[in-house]
């Protein structure tokens, strides 16, 4: 199925350049991994997470969060090496030993919008997904504010909104 956001002023005018992220809300059998605790461990450039029954593919996407080691949180593409276990690059060579109390949660969409105001992705999900999701615009001007928003993506049909912004000049 699609997830698709897509970025209109109040008079239906499309913006491009608006940050996205929507995360799922909840986890559960059959559901992608929300705020679940994780080890990591650092090889180079290379995060290394177990992750047990996360229910990712490759080339998905996960928000991680809490590591003291500052260079490991964020939103990282991942590629799922074995059962329980994936890693993603990240841009130094931090410590190899990651503390902290760390937290994963599968990113449904995660980018900029284009010149049309889109941003999409396509996955299998097996049952539907709650979400929760912001979009922003805080460069480059007009600059617009920050809107959050909840839905489900559905296993049969998906989901997709249109998020009108506000001016905050």
């Amino acid at each position: 199925v699609n997830v698709a956001v897509i970025a209109k002023t109040l008079a239906g005018v499309s913006i491009s350049g608006v940050r996205v992220l929507v995360l799922v809300s909840t986890s559960g059998i059959g559901l992608m991994p929300y705020n679940v605790g994780v080890a990591i461990t650092g090889s180079g450039s290379i995060a290394i997470v177990t992750h047990s029954g996360h229910g990712m593919a490759t080339n998905d996407k996960v928000q991680i969060k809490g590591a003291e080691q500052q260079e490991y949180n964020n939103v990282h593409a991942i590629t799922v090496t074995s059962t329980g276990i994936y890693t993603y690059t990240i841009n130094s060579t931090p410590e190899t030993v990651v503390t902290g109390t760390i937290l994963a949660t599968y990113v449904a969409l995660s980018g900029l919008t284009d010149q049309s105001g889109y941003i999409t992705m396509s996955r299998v999900f097996s049952v539907d997904q709650p979400i929760l999701g912001r979009v922003r615009k805080g460069t480059g001007s007009p600059i617009y504010k920050t809107t959050d928003f909840i839905g489900t993506i559905d296993s049969d049909t998906g989901f997709a909104t249109t998020i009108q912004m506000i001016p905050d000049e």
